[in-house]
């Protein structure tokens, strides 16, 4: 567990829940945690709102505490603005959008960075919306700084087939460490900002996440003038940036403040914390925040939502349709994700309600389990929250040893069955379990474990055996995966890597020796396999699928109905 930078006395371990709330015709992923009166924090760009998830522990003792993924970041969908680079203020009034959305009375504010240049701007546009302001570390710059940060800072990565992208991208953050800005690469430019290997290769994966969207936000706060806002803030506010922080050295060039504007300049990090609860102690909000929470699953078509279990949360996408027929559980392969199967999810509309959960240890889901049994269970207990007594089961890959575990657990549960592209189901296969689970994909100073996961999934897809390069591992028949689906699948592959080894063996191990058991049983199962896929020779009565996942949806559902 995360506790507050190390402190002994900022270790309140508050539960941090994850959710979904639709903002007009934009989906906005958002954190919450405590009770009482209403506080948000803004996280910095190109960050998401994961990063507040200590200070939000520390505050939920005392405040409701919201951190929602500014727009574009983390699990939020981008602005939709015909803007190429949307402005400042349209990000400021989509965070006013969110708190109306959430129904807040006025909360208190809390910025970091550029999550802070953010809550300056919206307490000066509108200061009756919110009741105080804390902004962690401001820049200053001059209109000749702004101009070049819009021109310099923001380099393009669109994904490509050699997997060049990750090298450049690797190379970025570990230059943003090392100068100030990180493009201008010169003695008078050098510092030292302190990041482990595994820091680094979370603000990749923040990047690789937020895609070319990424620019938005940042672009923003970088071109804007703070310096003419701050004199005409009219709520209390307090400017707090540590001593070891690149920012720090803006504070001599702040402009004269207001009264109600202060400055605080504190030893470390770790002082943040304790100086921004001190300040929201003093200036708290007068209302308490609602306690019941806004569902996201109004009507129907495709929704994203988090659900509650004993032990953590699902991340799920669904569709919800008119349909009597059992709902349809659809399970993505071992080190992939819900998204890498969304293009199937979206053609099912009105024709059945489809449940497409991350599964524990991928995703967004909070739950990492690394046996099939206990991956099983959790599902079971997933079904219970969505009160489906029994549902129709597409599993894809390995995800299939879950089903046979479901099985064996509760069997009644189950309806029809699909196994899409199962392994090959003898022991003797030329495939074994060691040589067919992915790479080491432990983060390295140079940023190699990127490339051995593009060349993985990249190889996977061309070979079979994936790391056997021979003319009997070809896959004759297979179309070369775009380089914006491998991102997609590279991202998944990644955000699933603790502890994907161990999932991948057990999956292996229940799917070996319970695979028979299938056809032991009245349940109707079937299996559909894309055209290359090396167990379509094998099995009897095997479908034949498309290579396109979003031409899946309906011929499996042509089996199942």
């Amino acid at each position: 567990m995360i506790t507050g930078d190390g402190n002994s006395d900022l270790t309140a371990q508050a539960e941090v829940s994850q959710h979904y709330l639709s903002v007009g015709e934009r989906v906005v992923h958002y954190r919450r945690a405590g009770r009482g009166p209403a506080l948000i924090l803004i996280h910095q760009s190109p960050k998401d709102s994961r990063e507040l998830v200590p200070l939000m522990q520390l505050l939920a003792t005392e405040f409701t505490v919201y951190a929602p993924d500014t727009p574009g970041y983390g699990l939020s969908d981008p602005l939709l603005s015909p803007d190429r680079y949307p402005g400042i203020d349209l990000y400021v009034d989509a965070l006013v959008r969110f708190i109306d959305a959430l129904q807040l009375p006025r909360p208190g504010i809390f910025g970091t960075h550029s999550g802070a240049i953010l809550g300056v701007r919206l307490a000066a546009r509108y200061p009756d919306k919110i009741t105080s302001l804390v902004a962690n570390g401001v820049l200053i710059n001059s209109a000749e700084e702004r101009n070049s940060f819009c021109e310099n800072y923001f380099d393009h990565f669109p994904a490509q087939w050699d997997g060049s992208h990750l090298a450049r991208l690797w190379s970025r953050i570990r230059d943003q460490h090392c100068f100030y800005p990180w493009y201008s690469r010169s003695t008078q430019t050098r510092m030292h900002w302190p990041a482990t290997v595994l820091e680094m290769d979370a603000s990749v994966m923040e990047l690789l996440q937020a895609g070319e969207d990424y620019r938005g936000a940042y672009r923003a706060v970088l071109d804007y003038a703070l310096a003419d806002d701050l004199p005409r803030l009219t709520v209390p506010t307090q400017i707090v940036v540590a001593k070891s922080d690149a920012l720090s050295r803006y504070l001599e060039y702040l402009p004269p403040l207001p009264a109600n504007v202060t400055t605080n300049l504190v030893d470390d990090f770790g002082d943040i914390p304790p100086a921004v609860r001190q300040f929201f102690q003093s200036h708290t909000p007068l209302q308490s925040a609602p306690e019941k929470l806004i569902p996201n699953t109004d009507g129907y078509g495709l929704h994203k939502t988090f659900v509650t279990v004993p032990w953590g949360q699902f991340r799920l996408q669904w569709q919800a349709a008119k349909s009597t027929l059992k709902p349809l559980l659809i399970l993505h392969d071992v080190g992939s994700s819900s998204d890498v199967l969304a293009p199937m999810l979206a053609t099912l509309a009105n024709k059945r309600r489809a449940i497409l959960p991350d599964l524990p240890g991928h995703g967004g889901t909070t739950i990492c389990y690394e046996s099939s049994q206990q991956t099983a269970t959790a599902l079971l207990q997933l079904l219970d929250a969505l009160s489906c007594e029994q549902v129709d089961i597409i599993a894809v890959g390995l995800s299939a040893s879950y089903l046979l575990a479901l099985r064996q657990k509760n069997p009644e549960r189950l309806g029809k069955i699909i196994v899409v592209n199962p392994e090959p189901s003898n022991p003797g296969s030329t495939c074994p379990a060691a040589e067919s689970a992915p790479p080491d994909l432990t983060p390295d100073i140079a940023g190699s474990h990127l490339q051995r996961a593009w060349f993985y999934l990249r190889d996977r897809a061309l070979f079979y055996p994936w790391h056997l390069h021979e003319p009997s591992s070809l896959k004759i028949a297979a179309q070369p995966p775009s380089a914006d689906t491998l991102q997609v699948e590279l991202i998944a592959l990644l955000q699933a890597r603790q502890g994907l080894a161990a999932s991948v063996a057990s999956a292996q191990r229940e799917w070996q020796n319970h695979f028979a058991q299938l056809h032991d049983t009245d349940q109707e199962s079937y299996f559909a396999a894309t055209v290359c896929n090396p167990a379509h020779a094998q099995l009897p009565g095997v479908i034949t699928l498309p290579e396109e996942r979003y031409r899946w949806g309906m011929a499996l559902l042509d089996l199942l109905d």
